[in-house]
């Protein structure tokens, strides 16, 4: 006896039948592209965002750190009276004890 639906008949899968049907685990072409498209498309970019902003990171932080000290030194300097910022200049020069003259000629 034939069980009929709508439109074609029943027919038993090969399984039932003794036959086992096996499906191959590879991956089609199709599949292997769109992994690849997958990688290259939304993977890559990330990453290579990600790698530009750790950069960037390391490169504020450096900026930043060469301004804090950069605002340290000139208060310090700003700190110094007149005849210390001459004798700052003059000392290494040899001149220890700057004249009223090279005072004034270095303000």
């Amino acid at each position: 006896m034939r069980t009929m639906t709508i439109g074609y008949t029943y027919r038993p899968s090969a399984a039932s039948k003794g036959r086992v049907a096996r499906r191959e685990r590879t991956l089609p072409w199709s599949g292997i592209v769109r992994l690849i498209l997958i990688l290259i498309l939304g993977v890559i970019p990330w990453g290579w965002a990600l790698y530009n902003f750790v950069q960037w990171q390391g490169a504020s932080r450096a900026r930043e750190e060469a301004l804090r000290r950069h605002e340290r030194l000139l208060a310090e300097w700003d700190r110094l009276t007149s005849e210390e910022r001459v004798r700052k200049i003059v000392a290494p020069r040899g001149l220890f004890k700057p004249t009223e003259k090279e005072i004034l000629r270095l303000r």
